[in-house]
């Protein structure tokens, strides 16, 4: 890899990871105790420390000076462009270098090198200063050549500030042996239809300062003035010396040498148009979004978590500091619950153990004596002041009529009209309304409630760490409120499979997609065929979120995902990467069967659609229907959905290697067992 990288990039790299730090310390993103996670670096490289020499070095520091000479003169004579000792240490390298073969430099041609000419009598060869012979060979003239074509120009812009200064693509290192005949009196330049777009020539002198070269002297006409003249001024080929001069202006010669030492130079034009495409920055500047999105758990300052919120802009979305103040929030959660069996007891135990103050259960069906018995037991196990159980009947019948009639009335036909997804999903929302309404009065445990989060009883509220929203459930609502934040979506992920003991999640596209880029993510559904329209997409439940609301703000829930609030305000919402909900979404072939064997024999009546269906539930629904009118047996028709279950949910082994591969794949750390599955959209 040697030469790929210019010599630059590790003092560059230093200086970004420094300026880096000041910024995500600035934030509040970073202890200040705690080292950046790529510190301590390693000790600069001889490389490196010579860079940070050539780049110190500011060589027109007298510029109004030199501006004047070079308006008066069209040329400029500079004594001492490098340190006697740095010449002496190039010569030394490039001569040694010569001998040994890794330079081949070549007899030279006119102009770029078309063919070779006998108006000259050195050799040369063209340089960017990244080969690998060069870097090898002779480390500190690859330094000085990649200096000089990337940051030469800008120091020549002082000198001449009215004109348009572009650096080569490459330098010319020539030799002229000892004794030769020089070079013939010429411009670099000659304009006209032969104009090749060089404006200024810098000729920097590499001969030995010990052992300077007899002859080879650079001789220089004013402008207009015959070279059959004796020239105007004579420079002598000095190690470490240059001449600077305009190339369409000034002819010059290099006159012939004697025997003795070689003359070594390094040649420059610089151009009135670019000479090669610019190239991006190396190291670009980082947001903190960019910085912190691959980090899972920073060391964050007290009192401060980081919120990773997603939006319509960019597919990262933006990372913000927030403050944890000490504040207390209490916090519910409403579940509208049917079926749910011993899944509940666990649903309940892990969201208090979390750190949920109240857990609101509406029981769609509690006068089913299987309901009747799950209620009992839980009202048994938890405190009135932890757990509140209604009856789903009575919800419907005592507070759906105390709601607001644009909130009741467009969805209450549907919500009464059985056990369609549609039905069940107005159920929710219309019992969510009400738990919002009576949180707060202190119906729940004489104290309201701050924040009410709207679940299943297949889905899970698990925290993810400071770094991505709150180590705590008291950390991240507090920080919530704190900001002015009154409504909240959590991403959900899907369950893929189990092994074992432990329980794996398909990341929201959303994460996916901030992980991997819109490109990236688009590239990967494409190559396993999993878009929303495939036979076995991605995810085959929703992936638009669950919500949770600052009760003092919201007005009704709006559907099962999201919330209204009384006074709407684009600022008050968010779009959460962490938290998250985890949805055990149809995790068995019996929830398979159940759910479509639902959704094919639900009699919804018109005009009930309050979402669309996925392509997923049509083609199976259709699929059922048209099984059913062919007088297929329940027996048939079970294995002919378990069939669809393997077909339409499962990944194969090198689908989910691939999957994990790019990080969208994740087994959360949970302590007791997990919920399975229930009928629910």
């Amino acid at each position: 890899m040697a030469g790929v990288l210019p010599l630059a990039t590790p003092a560059s790299l230093r200086a970004f990871l420094d300026r880096l730090e000041v910024r995500i310390r600035d934030a509040g993103a970073w202890a200040r105790d705690q080292l950046m996670w790529w510190q301590p670096l390693p000790t600069p490289t001889d490389s490196e420390q010579l860079w940070a020499q050539i780049a110190a070095a500011d060589r027109f520091s007298s510029s109004e000076q030199l501006v004047e000479t070079f308006a008066t003169k069209s040329w400029l004579a500079l004594p001492q462009l490098l340190t006697t000792a740095v010449c002496s240490d190039l010569h030394d390298q490039l001569e040694a270098a010569y001998r040994s073969e890794y330079l081949a430099l070549e007899r030279a041609g006119v102009g770029a090198g078309e063919r070779v000419s006998s108006s000259r009598s050195d050799a040369v060869l063209y340089l960017t200063g990244h080969e690998p012979h060069l870097l090898h060979a002779a480390p500190l003239a690859a330094a000085w050549i990649q200096w000089l074509l990337n940051h030469l120009g800008d120091q020549l812009a002082k000198v001449a500030p009215e004109r348009a200064i572009f650096p080569p693509a490459k330098v010319m290192l020539a030799r002229y042996p000892a004794p030769s005949a020089g070079y013939h009196p010429h411009l670099d330049n000659p304009g006209g239809d032969d104009d090749n777009g060089r404006s200024l020539t810098l000729v920097l002198y590499l001969n030995s300062p010990e052992e300077p070269c007899r002859g080879g002297e650079i001789a220089l006409w004013d402008t207009g003035q015959s070279t059959t003249s004796s020239p105007t001024n004579v420079f002598p080929a000095n190690g470490g010396s240059a001449i600077l001069f305009d190339s369409r202006a000034i002819p010059h010669q290099v006159r012939p040498l004697r025997s003795g030492p070689a003359r070594w130079a390094l040649t420059l034009w610089f151009n009135d148009t670019p000479q090669r495409p610019p190239e991006p920055p190396l190291l670009p500047e980082a947001s903190l979004t960019d910085v912190l999105l691959p980090i899972p758990s920073p060391p964050l300052p007290a009192e401060a978590v980081l919120f990773h919120e997603l939006d319509d802009t960019t597919p990262a979305g933006t990372i913000t500091v927030r403050d944890v103040p000490q504040a207390p929030q209490r916090v519910g959660i409403v579940s509208t619950v049917y079926r749910a069996g011993v899944a509940l007891e666990n649903w309940c135990r892990h969201h208090l153990g979390l750190g949920i103050d109240h857990l609101v259960l509406i029981f769609d069906h509690l006068d089913e004596p299987a309901e009747t018995e799950l209620a009992r037991r839980l009202i048994d196990r938890y405190p009135a002041d932890r757990l509140t159980v209604w009856d789903g009947t009575n919800v419907a019948k005592d507070r759906w009529p105390l709601l607001d009639d644009t909130v009741r009335r467009p969805i209450e036909h549907v919500a009464r009209s059985g056990a369609s997804n549609h039905a069940i999903a107005a159920r929710q929302a219309l019992n969510a309304s009400a738990v919002l309404a009576a949180a707060r009065l202190s119906t729940f445990d004489d104290a309201p409630l701050d924040w009410l989060l709207h679940l299943d009883a297949d889905e899970l509220f698990a925290l993810e760490g400071a770094g991505r929203g709150g180590a705590t459930l008291r950390e991240h609502f507090a920080a919530a409120s704190h900001a002015g934040l009154s409504c909240l979506r959590y991403v959900n992920h899907e369950l893929l499979h189990r092994t074992g003991t432990k329980t794996y999640f398909k990341l929201n596209p959303r994460v996916a997609a901030s992980k991997l880029g819109a490109v990236g993510w688009s590239k990967l559904v494409e190559y396993l065929k999993m878009s929303q329209t495939d036979p076995r997409p991605y995810f085959t439940g929703y992936f638009n979120g669950k919500s949770a609301v600052a009760v003092a703000h919201g007005a009704n829930a709006a559907g099962v995902h999201g919330w209204s609030l009384e006074a709407p305000n684009a600022q008050a919402s968010r779009f959460l990467a962490g938290p998250c909900v985890l949805h055990y979404h149809l995790a068995s072939r019996t929830a398979f069967r159940a759910k479509y064997l639902a959704v094919a024999n639900s009699d919804a009546p018109p005009g009930s659609q309050l979402f669309e269906p996925s392509p997923l539930e049509v083609s199976i629904r259709d699929e059922i229907l048209a099984l059913q009118r062919a007088g297929t047996d329940p027996e048939a028709l079970a294995h002919r959905l378990d069939q669809l279950h393997a077909r339409r949910t499962s990944f194969s082994d090198d689908d989910i290697e691939l999957l994990e591969s790019a990080g969208l794949i994740t087994s959360p750390d949970l302590e007791h067992p997990l919920p399975k599955s229930r009928n629910s959209r």
